[in-house]
């Protein structure tokens, strides 16, 4: 009787308890692939996409720093043209006045 039931259990259950746990370990093996394959993918795909906001966050901070390096050049060009203007009108006043026009 015990025979027979190792002989069964051979037979039977040792063919099909092998192809489980192939079944099982091919499986696992593949998903673990294919998720390990994933993971990477979006790992590269987060690590472009860090790297495109941090070069745009950089030419917009250059462009930033370039429009102020504008505008004090041309508020510096303002109050040049306004002083020759003041500097100007003092002299042709001056003028008017020393010349008796008034």
């Amino acid at each position: 009787m015990n025979t027979e039931k190792d002989s069964l259990l051979r037979d039977l259950v040792d063919p099909v308890k092998s192809f489980v746990e192939e079944v099982h370990s091919d499986t696992v093996g593949d998903a673990k692939k294919f998720y390990t394959a994933q993971a990477r993918k979006m790992k590269r795909s987060i690590d472009d996409a860090q790297a495109q906001a941090k070069q745009k966050k950089a030419v917009q901070k250059r462009r930033q720093e370039e429009r102020q390096v504008q505008r004090k050049a041309m508020r510096k060009k303002a109050l040049i043209v306004f002083v020759v203007i003041i500097v100007l009108a003092v002299t042709i006043i001056s003028l008017i006045l020393n010349k008796g026009l008034l």
